[in-house]
């Protein structure tokens, strides 16, 4: 018998080729899992910008894609935002939340999360900031119509069909928005909140807390870093070995994704704050004074 015809009775025997079976089974299993399934992922979404109609879009094509794809597990949002328009920071906060029971989702505060910013963070699972960061502004700022209710050049059919309400109405939406906004942030940290510094009256005065102020009375649950915001993201899904994912990167250079810019409107915003003609409407936003524009009262004389 040659030595070939023994190799082959030798793997005929059922104590041979029972394992070898095994084993070939094993390794084209595992090649196949690596092909075919692709490894978990944590996805990363970076949002630098005020909240307006426009940035609401441009993050909800990345919850979509977060939400949509199987491979990412868990969702890490990146936020510095000083809030805005007040229905489209509602509008996050409710998208936010519907990420969120699909899979977990962290939230880093690196520089700013105020206003409507804060009001979008507060939807996550967990929130982690830097010591430095700004955190919280809960509030509401609106412009009120003129006293007069009077426009020249302009006939109206009612009394109140050129701004929708009088001022002392406007000024009631307003308790009613920062109601709304006080018992969203209680519906989804007031087990983490220290009542004592932390109640309702105290958080309607618009305060903005340095992070580590804002994690002593529990608007964020760590202070930390990006990686620390990325590994608690991981564990929340149940990970330990993953990737992270640049959902931002990945959609912008696959042109899914419109470039994320300040509004024409927007730019306007600092200066009209200041001399209290924002345009109509109700906004969780805060601007630093220093972006305002100096306040000058209008000539005497109408000059």
């Amino acid at each position: 018998m040659s030595w070939w015809e023994r190799l082959v009775a030798t793997f005929k025997r059922p104590w041979v080729y029972r394992p070898l079976v095994c084993l070939l089974a094993f390794g084209l299993g595992w090649v196949l899992s690596v092909v075919l399934i692709p490894s978990p992922k944590v996805g990363v979404i970076r949002f630098q910008d005020y909240i307006w109609y426009g940035s609401t879009d441009w993050l909800e094509v990345q919850f979509r894609y977060a939400q949509e794809d199987p491979a990412i597990r868990a969702v890490l949002i990146e936020i510095d935002s000083p809030g805005g328009e007040a229905a489209a920071s509602e509008r996050l906060y409710y998208d936010l939340l519907r990420l969120r029971r699909s899979k977990p989702v962290v939230v880093m505060v690196n520089t700013m999360a105020a206003s409507g910013g804060y009001y979008m963070a507060a939807a996550a699972d967990a929130i982690y900031t830097t010591p430095s960061a700004d955190v919280g502004n809960i509030g509401v700022i609106s412009s009120l119509p003129s006293e007069s209710l009077v426009e020249e050049n302009y006939l109206f059919t009612g009394p109140f069909k050129a701004f929708g309400n009088p001022r002392d109405t406007y000024m009631r939406h307003m308790e009613v928005l920062k109601d709304s906004f006080i018992e969203a942030v209680f519906a989804q940290r007031g087990d983490s909140l220290d009542v004592e510094r932390a109640d309702r009256s105290t958080l309607s005065r618009g305060e903005i807390y340095v992070g580590t102020v804002a994690w002593q009375i529990g608007l964020v649950d760590e202070i930390g870093s990006r990686d620390d915001a990325l590994e608690h993201a991981a564990q929340l899904a149940g990970l330990r070995d993953y990737e992270a994912l640049d959902i931002t990167e990945e959609l912008s250079s696959a042109g899914q994704l419109p470039p994320l810019y300040y509004g024409p409107a927007l730019k306007k915003w600092p200066a009209q704050l200041s001399k209290g003609d924002l345009p109509a409407g109700y906004y969780f936003l805060y601007l630093p004074p220093q972006e305002r524009a100096p306040y000058q009262p209008a000539p005497k004389g109408g000059k």
